[in-house]
């Protein structure tokens, strides 16, 4: 199954094959991520062995694909666009076993960032050193349920979000820049203490975004870039949205399921089938006694009933399942008043709804959700959204209540991968 040689572009800016024979290697190596779409979480296709006897190795550099969610290329009649992709570097090697040929690779990465922008590209839209610029600055969170320091921190420079052209008749989707690929993006790890620099920047208008771990959501401002300038846009003030005070939380933001139950083997294709053996009863989780690590399993799809189920090559496990409820307990202080506010933080998506009941009673459903197709392609980790649903108040009751989530009836990969889940009570209209 082809999808298991998956990964991060961001983080394997080398990748490719080594012998085990031979002790040769042969890589791709892009020196820049301006060029490729969809940034620092794009998982994308790195290699696969051919479909001929042979089953020879290839390497794939992809700028766009329609995987794991996809990326936007539509030009509008008339519209006049270019877009430069690469130059990125062919790397043959040798080493003394496959592990030292992938290092040596990795540091050949290094050193062909560090010459970027190359000075001998010429007769294409492709400025030089001199005519780029570097963008820096400290963003200062003022969250009460976060670290001081920042962990994982990535900002970036990207077109705004747009709406992409279509053909007549056809729906109009909005395109941000984790599905964008008709522009540049720019983007950088930031420090702990909040502090970046992006350098080699082109000259136009961004939006300049910026997330790390155990925040939801992402600050976004923006920013006008000169030609050959260091822009320093000195204290950046995040707060990030909240609605009102934080009754739980499950999970930590971090724009994948990592933390979550059996999230290791997320590359295993029957991983999803492992759900109903592991949890025959369905996951029961409780606040303040439950551990996320243990107690949730990373992928919520529907409960597989089909002893004979399999995972195919390329579709994944078709077999259809019950629908299945994710129940969790907590507790509140007394009776609550206003309104609740769930924010489901979502990151990868096989099903098109999510029911949601309150101590038993229906509160409503989410619909409409994105599906990316992470699931079935064997991943933890696509494209990244937040929904928020809000219910009464007074479905609460002083003392245990419960909340269910429910992934309807279907195939088994009709699922969803939470990054993260928080109740919080808006209390401002009461």
């Amino acid at each position: 199954d082809k999808y298991i040689y998956t990964a991060l572009q961001s983080a394997n800016p080398a990748f490719g094959w080594s012998s085990t024979t031979e002790n040769l290697g042969l890589f791709f190596i892009n020196p820049s991520m301006e060029y490729l779409s969809g940034g620092p979480t794009k998982v994308e296709f790195l290699g696969h062995r051919d479909t001929n006897e042979a089953a020879a190795p290839c390497i794939l550099n992809y700028w766009r694909s329609s995987h794991y969610g996809g990326a936007e290329l539509n030009v509008a009649e008339g519209e006049q666009w270019t877009k430069v992709v690469g130059p990125f570097f062919i790397y043959a090697n040798s080493g003394s076993d496959p592990q030292d040929i992938y290092e040596d690779a990795r540091e050949r990465a290094e050193v062909e960032a560090a010459r970027w922008p190359y000075d001998w590209v010429e007769g294409v839209d492709y400025p030089k050193k001199e005519d780029r610029s570097a963008v820096s600055g400290r963003l200062v969170l003022d969250d009460p349920g976060a670290a001081q320091e920042f962990t994982n921190l990535n900002v970036g420079l990207t077109a705004p979000a747009y709406i992409s052209p279509r053909p007549a008749g056809s729906p109009q989707a909005m395109t941000d820049w984790q599905r964008d690929a008709k522009f540049y993006q720019f983007w950088t790890a930031g420090n702990s203490d909040g502090s970046f620099r992006i350098e080699n920047v082109r000259p136009g208008k961004y939006c300049l975004h910026a997330f790390t771990d155990g925040v939801l959501g992402e600050y976004v401002t923006e920013v006008t870039v000169g030609k050959g300038e260091e822009l320093d846009l000195g204290t950046l003030d995040w707060k990030p949205l909240r609605y009102g005070r934080q009754l739980w939380e499950i999970g930590v933001p971090n724009r994948n399921g990592s933390e979550f139950y059996m999230a290791g083997e997320f590359d295993d294709p029957e991983i999803s089938l492992a759900y109903a053996e592991l949890f025959p009863n369905d996951v029961t989780f409780t606040i303040g006694e439950s551990d996320w690590s243990r107690d949730w399993f990373f992928q919520h799809v529907p409960h597989n009933t089909d002893p004979e189920a399999e995972a195919l090559p390329f579709y994944g496990v078709r077999s259809i399942g019950r629908s299945t409820p994710y129940t969790i307990v907590f507790e509140t202080d007394g009776k609550a008043e206003g309104q609740a506010v769930l924010r489901l933080a979502i990151c990868g998506t096989g099903t098109r709804s999510i029911g949601i009941s309150v101590n038993g009673r229906k509160a409503g459903e989410i619909d409409g959700l994105q599906g990316d197709g992470v699931i079935t392609r064997h991943g933890r980790q696509g494209i990244w959204y937040e929904r928020d649903f809000r219910f009464d108040a007074s479905l609460l009751e002083a003392g245990t209540n419960t909340l269910t989530l429910t992934v309807p009836e279907g195939p088994v990969n009709n699922g969803i991968i939470y990054d993260y889940i928080r109740l919080e009570l808006d209390e401002s209209g009461k």
